[in-house]
């Protein structure tokens, strides 16, 4: 699945994936990279990605993937948390217009907000 959708920049919503079976999977590196207009992953939560090395950025470049959709992936079990927060290294948070590169760095984002 590795780059699957990458660079499907107008891709606005991806229909029900609940039934997909990635149990198998080993790479989802780069799955969603730059789907800039991506809005919904419905079923993305059921999956079982018992196999999975990787997801590294599988979520860059999403600026339109709400935090709910993105966290959803954090109810995968079989996947340690440290692999499923790969999938938002280098993660880019779009606000208000204004662009902001927000990565796991917590007093980069804390001093943003205050």
């Amino acid at each position: 699945m590795e780059s699957m959708f990458e660079n499907c920049e107008n891709l606005v919503e991806i229909s029900d994936t609940s039934l997909w079976n990635v149990e198998n999977v080993k790479s989802m590196k780069h799955l969603f990279y730059s789907c800039k207009k991506l809005k919904c992953i419905p079923g993305i939560e059921h999956w079982d990605p018992r196999e999975l090395d990787t997801c590294e950025k599988m979520f860059q470049h999403c600026e339109s993937l709400s935090q709910y959709e993105r966290d959803k992936i954090y109810s995968w079990k079989n996947v340690s948390k440290l692999k499923k927060d790969e999938a938002f290294s280098n993660f880019t948070y779009y606000a208000d217009k204004g662009a902001a590169a927000l990565g796991f760095c917590k007093d980069v984002i804390s001093n943003f907000f205050n």
